[in-house]
């Protein structure tokens, strides 16, 4: 409880967090709200708070970024958004940025990673391309296996095929 309670306190005031490695809110608010999640306390507080300011970073075309000003969505952020509304019960969050991740998935069936880890504070960022497919394939995945919403109009476009299914195609 003692690592917990370390943890919460390093929130900022906007809600979020920050972390060492990755730039932006998105990395470490994702993994704080996954880690309350599996605690099962997505809803305290601190979780609302930090739900609040992940909603709040997404952008009108449902991706996350990086913060940086202008900069558009990335697959990395936005799939680690995803994964987070997802464990949190935001189905129809989480769908609008499923639906983002489809039609930005490329015709192989992969995804551009963003540059988005950073080896030098604000001097050198390097993109992972193994790590944006595995965030991007755990997100859809994440939102196929939430319970269809009680409102058809909360419904989303996302449709992820079951293993196997399908003629081949990515989507």
């Amino acid at each position: 409880m003692r690592g917990l309670r370390w943890l919460l306190r390093r929130q900022d005031r906007d809600g979020g967090f920050r972390a060492l490695w990755h730039r932006g809110v998105v990395p470490a608010t994702v993994a704080v709200l996954r880690l309350l999640a599996a605690l099962g306390r997505s809803r305290s507080p601190v979780a609302r708070r930090a739900l609040d300011r992940l909603r709040a970073a997404q952008l009108p075309d449902g991706s996350w970024s990086t913060g940086e000003r202008g900069e558009p969505g990335t697959v990395d952020e936005t799939a680690r958004a995803v994964l987070a509304l997802a464990a949190c019960g935001d189905g129809a969050g989480a769908a609008r940025g499923a639906d983002w991740l489809l039609e930005h998935q490329r015709p192989d069936g992969s995804w551009e990673p963003g540059r988005t880890c950073v080896y030098i504070r604000d001097h050198v960022h390097y993109s992972d391309f193994l790590m944006a497919q595995g965030l991007a394939l755990s997100a859809l995945s994440a939102v196929s296996a939430l319970p269809a919403p009680a409102d058809p109009s909360e419904a989303s476009d996302v449709s992820v095929p079951a293993a196997g299914a399908g003629t081949g195609e990515a989507r």
